[in-house]
C-alpha cells in the first residue's frame, strides 16, 4: 500500500509493506557448544516507510532536504525487533561567479533495526567543487568524500543462540579530481561530431 503526494517543491510518500514467507538468516543452537547459521521462513514481515522531500529551486542555490522514517514490525522467538530508524540527508549546490559550483552532501541515520540486526547511528559529510573553462569545454571536478571519517557501520544481532557484534569502516574518505575536455565538440554539416549524419539521413 502506498500514497504519494506532490505539491510545488514538496514531495511526500507513505508506504506500508506486508511480505509473506520472508527468508531470515540467523544463528540457532546445533548442540550445547555449537551454533549454526541457517535460513528459515518467517510468516509475515511488515514495515511502515515515510518520506518527506523539500527541493526548492532558487537563483544561485539549489538545496534538497530529505527525511525518511522506517518502522519494522518483527517479532521472532518472543523478541521484538521493531526499533524505528530516521534518515536525514541534505545536498547543497551553490553557483558562484565565473562558473564555480560548490556542493555539500550530508547524511545521518539513527539507531534502529534492520530485520534482526540493530544498526548503530552513522553518517558522513562530503564536499565538491566544480569549475568550467573555455565555454564549458574544459571542466574540473574536485570531490572530498567523508571529510570527518564518520561513515562507519556497526550492527548488533542478539538471538537466544548467539550475539554477533559487527563493526567496519567503509574506507570512503577520499579526494578525487576529474578533468574533462571535449575535443572537436562543434557539430555541423561538414565538421565535428556527427559530421555527415544529416546528409546520410536525408538520403
Amino acid at each position: 500500500i502506498f500514497l504519494n503526494v506532490n505539491y510545488k517543491d514538496i514531495y511526500a510518500s507513505v508506504n506500508y509493506y506486508c511480505n509473506e514467507d520472508v527468508i531470515l538468516y540467523f544463528p540457532e543452537h546445533y548442540d550445547k557448544n555449537i551454533s549454526k547459521w541457517t535460513y528459515n521462513n518467517y510468516n509475515k514481515y511488515k514495515e511502515l516507510y515515510l518520506m518527506l522531500n523539500y527541493i526548492p529551486k532558487w537563483k544561485n542555490y539549489e538545496p534538497t532536504f530529505s527525511i525518511r522514517f522506517s518502522k519494522p514490525f518483527l517479532k521472532w522467538n518472543k523478541e521484538n525487533y521493531n526499533t524505528p530508524r530516521f534518515y536525514f540527508s541534505t545536498t547543497h549546490n551553490i553557483s558562484l561567479k565565473n562558473d564555480w559550483i560548490l556542493g555539500v552532501d550530508m547524511l545521518f541515520q539513527t539507531k534502529g533495526h534492520n530485520l534482526l540486526s540493530l544498526n548503530e547511528p552513522s553518517g558522513y559529510i562530503s564536499m565538491s567543487l566544480y569549475k568550467a573553462f573555455f565555454n564549458k569545454n574544459l571542466t574540473f571536478y574536485l570531490t572530498v568524500d567523508d571529510i570527518l571519517k564518520t561513515n562507519k557501520y556497526r550492527s548488533v544481532l542478539v538471538t537466544p543462540a548467539l550475539n554477533v557484534d559487527t563493526w567496519n569502516y567503509a574506507y570512503s574518505q577520499s579526494i578525487s579530481l576529474n578533468i574533462l575536455y571535449k575535443f572537436n565538440y562543434t557539430r555541423n554539416k561538414y565538421k565535428g561530431v556527427g559530421a555527415g549524419s544529416s546528409e546520410r539521413n536525408r538520403l
